[in-house]
């Protein structure tokens, strides 16, 4: 079949083809090769990984387990996740070492076969491709959350074809090229596991007194019993305060008589079980040295494109508010919660799902965060003196403080954490002007880090760029030499060899360039 239209220009001894016209889509099986109970491998879509062509083929069951409906597949198929995200994420394989040869899976797979070895591994290759996937998620069809790629797509879908002797050897460079990406990122990847195991030993260090040992011994602060004594002090003037805004002022009624008993000295802390500290240090509950609160359940019925911010879990990342994603409250209907609105300085943590695989969702909200407001299950602590604030923060990115939290989670679906437990958390407390020392040491140690970080997630950027720049080079003929004169493949069940050859060139500048991301990823372990 003809191709309607040919995305890019190809050598003239290359051809465009229809993929059914190249190769078989989803094919049916035939049982008669097997017995009932022969083991067959079972794939279903989280065992294939995305972007890299490996897959789980661990799982195995009796042929006669398998259900009608399963996707089928043989040796040297190539699967195609065709919904979303997994489409889009590149869930892409070439299916190797099947029990018996056999496999099924997921319904959710296209599944592409053909006679040549090495034009599955042309085929899977194309279809990884950034701007194929781009392409066939505008062709996908369905529901929102259920789109697929549809099969009468796949089999339309123009692929360009070399003789098979050049396709082997493009397929070897995009090898060769991509082995070189592979282990640069794994010596990125390596880098960036030290660096987190650098910036926690650097926050155990300064709250254990160790980053100021040298320090101490030319300088005598206020000890951090006096601190205690007048924070706590300062606290009940603030729970006052508070207190009366919240449910009194705010509502314009007059407080009553003895409402100021209502107040409950926080409990200190047993140390008998703790690390010890420096002599000038104490151990303080959390809620001795800052309040803690939590927002309100807005209706989101009232939700507008403009107003008051609302500050929800979605936008808590680790280390900084994010406002991509924003919802917000009518100005005019703030004055109730006035009491909930973020100040620059103050503490925020997700109460739900607080760890995440980027880190712990808590930040300080900056000038530019405020004014907004605190909404249900986001947690706020507001230091009873705001020159806690740093040190306090430093404290809740500790590893100990992640632990903590981690013990105290409820619930299965979505992890919880209570602001009894936050409230509990016992906090080291260094005078205030050895605080304000360990902040600015760990502030000009972890510079480092973050330094290096950026660089690896330069290079992890400019990695993938590099990766598809090969791909294009290397469907558009331009990764390795080849012959003008070679005869065009033939699509009528088989594929013209064409002259062979043994060299190969490379590619370009730009995809040469890529071998120096292994060498500045391993410079960053280096310089750590």
């Amino acid at each position: 079949m003809k191709v309607k239209e040919k995305p890019f220009s190809i050598p003239n001894h290359w051809q465009w083809v229809e993929l059914q016209d190249l190769a078989e889509i989803n094919p049916t099986f035939n049982r008669t090769d097997l017995d009932d109970d022969d083991p067959v491998s079972f794939v279903g879509m989280k065992r294939m990984e995305e972007m890299s062509g490996r897959i789980d083929l661990s799982e195995t069951e009796p042929l006669s387990e398998v259900r009608k409906g399963y996707t089928y597949f043989e040796d040297g198929d190539v699967l195609f996740a065709k919904i979303t995200p997994c489409m889009e994420n590149g869930k892409v394989a070439v299916a190797r070492g099947l029990e018996n040869g056999v496999g099924f899976g997921s319904t959710e797979f296209h599944v592409i076969r053909h006679p040549e070895e090495v034009t599955q591994e042309w085929i899977f290759h194309y279809l990884i491709q950034e701007g194929f996937r781009r392409d066939a998620k505008r062709a996908m069809t369905g529901s929102a959350g259920q789109k697929r790629v549809p099969t009468g797509y796949i089999e339309e879908v123009p692929i360009p074809l070399p003789p098979l002797s050049e396709q082997r050897r493009i397929v070897a460079k995009i090898e060769e090229l991509f082995s070189n990406l592979d282990a640069g990122m794994d010596d990125l990847q390596a880098a960036g596991q030290q660096l987190e195991r650098y910036r926690l030993s650097v926050l155990q260090a300064a709250v254990e007194g160790r980053l100021t040992a040298d320090w101490r011994r030319t300088h005598d602060p206020e000890p951090a019993d006096q601190l205690l004594e007048r924070t706590l002090e300062k606290r009940r003037d603030r729970w006052e305060e508070d207190y009366r805004t919240k449910r009194y002022d705010s509502k314009g009624k007059t407080p009553p008589d003895g409402w100021k008993d209502r107040y409950s000295e926080p409990d200190s802390v047993d140390s008998s079980e703790l690390p010890s500290l420096p002599s000038s240090w104490k151990w303080v509950r959390f809620e001795q040295i800052s309040l803690l609160d939590s927002g309100y359940a807005f209706s989101s019925d009232k939700f507008t494109d403009e107003g008051m911010p609302l500050l929800r879990g979605a936008n808590v990342a680790p280390g900084h508010l994010k406002w991509g994603d924003t919802e917000y409250w009518p100005e005019d209907e703030v004055g109730p919660y006035e009491h909930l609105i973020v100040e620059e300085g103050d503490i925020i943590l997700a109460m739900d799902r607080p760890l995440i695989n980027a880190g712990l969702k808590i930040a300080r909200a900056e000038e530019s965060d405020t004014p907004c407001l605190l909404v249900q299950r986001v947690a706020r602590f507001k230091p009873v003196f705001e020159s806690l604030s740093p040190f306090l923060y430093l404290t809740c990115r500790t590893q100990r403080f992640i632990a903590h939290l981690r013990e105290g989670q409820t619930g299965t679906q979505i992890p919880h954490v209570s602001k009894k437990s936050l409230r509990a958390y016992p906090v080291p407390l260094p005078p205030l002007a050895e605080q304000k020392q360990i902040v600015d040491e760990v502030e000009r140690l972890l510079s480092v880090a973050d330094d290096a970080a950026a660089t690896a997630e330069r290079e992890q950027t400019r990695a993938e760029r590099l990766r598809q720049s090969i791909l294009k080079q290397a469907f558009s003929g331009r990764l390795v030499p080849h012959v003008e004169d070679a005869a065009p493949p033939q699509v009528d069940g088989s594929v013209s060899e064409g002259p062979d050859s043994d060299s190969s060139e490379g590619a370009d500048e730009d995809v040469e360039d890529l071998l120096g991301s292994a060498d500045s990823s391993k410079q960053i372990e280096m310089d750590l």
